[in-house]
């Protein structure tokens, strides 16, 4: 499975059938999840770095919860 897609589905498991589904066929969203899987990467590579930067990683974990935020618009809106 592509890691942008895997992240999404590790945060909402209960949506994963949707998740799945709006990945396949919706463009947007398949960029939304590549935005938040960026977004995880870097905070992740911020917080193993020597010279740790706390405000870097509040703006990726505030940035990361604005896409969750734009998943789930996408993830509960009716088609």
């Amino acid at each position: 499975m592509q890691k942008e897609l895997q992240n999404l589905l590790d945060h909402f498991p209960e949506f994963r059938g949707r998740i799945l589904e709006l990945f396949s066929r919706n463009e947007d969203f398949k960029s939304l999840c590549f935005d938040y899987w960026q977004c995880r990467s870097a905070m992740l590579k911020i917080r193993e770095h020597v010279e740790y930067d706390l405000q870097q990683e509040t703006e990726y974990i505030n940035l990361c919860k604005e896409l969750e935020n734009e998943a789930l618009k996408f993830l509960i809106r009716a088609d």
